[in-house]
């Protein structure tokens, strides 16, 4: 999930991290994006949100989030303030660190290392010390949001090429859950209880190579199941945090993307919100499971005939009556707008996401990102050129 590296594999369980340190935060390029303005369905009164109509209590300042990016030549960790204050630099090996993932009470990170020449997960504390590399002899595949704790913390999955893994984060124990299963798993969510996970893979042996399912299974590695829709492929399953119901976007071919939710039973539906997209939605429930955030891909003609990404970002209540444009695509027909990933904050108020910089597939070029007031519909750039592949994550609030 990135490029670049260095030093060969690092002796397991000894990384490099020095003390955390404040970097400076360059001086803002002539280039850098403006920000998109606040749609008119955002600016109404009384906000159709009802989340909205009382006061926030949690300033842009109080919010952090760890990023992946290579500002000191690879990739490393980075904190920074939601309002793009702040910065600091966590980590300081010779090879690529990415994919930084937030514990549930924020005191501990999780981020992979030795990304290119033998990815390992790794732990430490808030600042990047007291680090340690759990499951040695596992590799993890960077990519596809590579690293997710369970809700109590005490556990983490991730993936290689091959198998979905559990880790048990107190004790080091590691279970395969797909051992033989012959799957190729992608994106993952914990259940609400942490019992279960619900998971995306293909099977590449078959006839259907690369038609994404959806399953289930314990975390024991016991009670493997697939789930079975009428639409495939299927991606990004997301557990409601409340409730036992998947999130997921499938595609009806020859139609489009839509969103659905389904029981671990196999009960399924589609939501009412988001017709006609045509690119990966990256839906996902809000902190309190009342809305979904979602990205609306559309792509359109140039004036010199070129393909262009022209997305926006919609917010909608669960149960689809209230759907908002909040992010617009750009009313210039030659300006391209790819939104890559969103990401709830945990004050249920804010949207990270970020857009790419690069034409084509230019993935060197990395991402932007922002930060999005949901009830305002303000975006502010946050910082430029993190890492394409790393999914921003968000503190915590204590």
């Amino acid at each position: 999930m990135k490029f670049h590296l260095r030093i060969g594999l690092l002796p397991l369980g000894v990384l490099f991290l020095a003390s955390c340190q404040q970097v400076s935060t360059p001086e803002e390029p002539a280039s850098a994006k403006a920000p998109p303005s606040p749609t008119a369905s955002a600016m109404a009164e009384p906000h159709p949100l009802s989340e909205c109509n009382q006061a926030s209590s949690t300033n842009l300042g109080d919010l952090q989030l760890a990023v992946a990016a290579k500002w000191d030549g690879d990739d490393e960790i980075y904190l920074i303030r939601a309002d793009g204050s702040d910065r600091v630099q966590i980590t300081f090996n010779d090879s690529r660190d990415i994919e930084p993932a937030w514990s549930p009470d924020g005191g501990r990170l999780a981020y992979v290392v030795n990304a290119d020449t033998g990815p390992r997960v790794y732990i430490s504390g808030p600042d990047g010390t007291e680090g340690r590399i759990v499951a040695a002899d596992t590799e993890a595949k960077p990519g596809h949001s590579a690293l997710e704790w369970s809700p109590k913390g005490d556990k983490l999955a991730f993936q290689n090429s091959e198998d979905l893994f559990v880790v048990d984060v107190v004790t080091n124990q590691i279970i395969n859950l797909t051992r033989d299963a012959k799957l190729f798993p992608r994106e993952l969510s914990f259940s609400r209880d942490g019992s279960m996970l619900a998971f995306t893979a293909g099977r590449p042996s078959d006839s259907d190579s690369g038609r994404y399912r959806l399953y289930i299974i314990n975390v024991d590695g016991t009670g493997l199941r697939e789930l079975r829709f009428p639409v495939e492929p299927v991606f990004w399953p997301d557990w409601h945090p409340r409730e036992d119901k998947i999130l997921f976007e499938g595609i009806l071919p020859g139609v489009s993307v839509g969103l659905y939710v389904t029981s671990p039973d196999g009960t399924w539906e589609k939501l009412p919100m988001q017709r006609g997209s045509t690119s990966d939605l990256r839906a996902a429930w809000s902190p309190d499971g009342s809305m979904v955030g979602y990205i609306f891909g559309f792509v359109g003609v140039d004036s010199g005939g070129q393909r262009l990404s022209r997305n926006s970002i919609h917010v909608a209540t669960a149960e689809g009556d209230i759907d908002l444009e909040l992010v617009q695509s750009p009313a210039q027909a030659d300006v391209e707008l790819r939104i890559h990933d969103i990401v709830w904050g945990p004050d249920g108020r804010h949207i990270a996401y970020t857009t790419f910089r690069g034409k084509g597939s230019d993935v060197l070029a990395g991402d932007d990102l922002f930060v999005l007031d949901i009830c305002d519909g303000s975006s502010i750039l946050v910082v430029e050129e993190i890492d394409f592949y790393s999914t921003p994550s968000w503190r915590p609030l204590p």
